[in-house]
């Protein structure tokens, strides 16, 4: 008995069942090639299938809690939770945090500073006192 096929219901025929029967161009053949010639895709001059025959894709924007699609940034000063910083930036602040490293400059809180000012001042003061004969 003939069948089809499960994907593109090509018509069938049992080589045991069907032995007997009558070939026939037009369901054997004819049918089943414009079955098939209605699924293939037009590929264009280059080669590859037009777009309009592609199913379209939806893919997410990436954020810290979803995975998808995400826009490079090349910037150092971004803030920006849904850009990925590209390898040039990633280098450019490595480059910068190792050279601060490596230099002998001391450097000092805001705190530090403040006291530091305070301490100098007061030695100022002396100093002119001194001067000035007061001690």
């Amino acid at each position: 008995m003939a069948s089809n096929t499960p994907r593109l219901g090509l018509y069938k025929k049992d080589p045991i069942a069907d032995a007997n029967d009558t070939f026939n161009i037009q369901t054997m053949l004819n049918d089943n090639w414009d079955k098939i010639d209605g699924k293939v895709a037009i590929l264009g001059p280059d080669g590859k299938i037009l777009s309009e025959q592609l199913p379209q894709q939806s893919m997410p924007s990436a954020s810290t809690t979803q995975a998808g699609i995400v826009q490079l940034d090349d910037t150092l000063t971004s803030t920006s939770t849904t850009k990925a910083a590209t390898a040039n930036a990633v280098k450019q602040v490595n480059d910068a945090v190792v050279a601060h490293s490596a230099d002998n400059v001391k450097h000092i809180t805001s705190a530090e500073r403040t006291a530091w000012n305070a301490t100098q001042s007061k030695a100022n003061d002396l100093e002119i006192l001194y001067w000035m004969g007061a001690i």
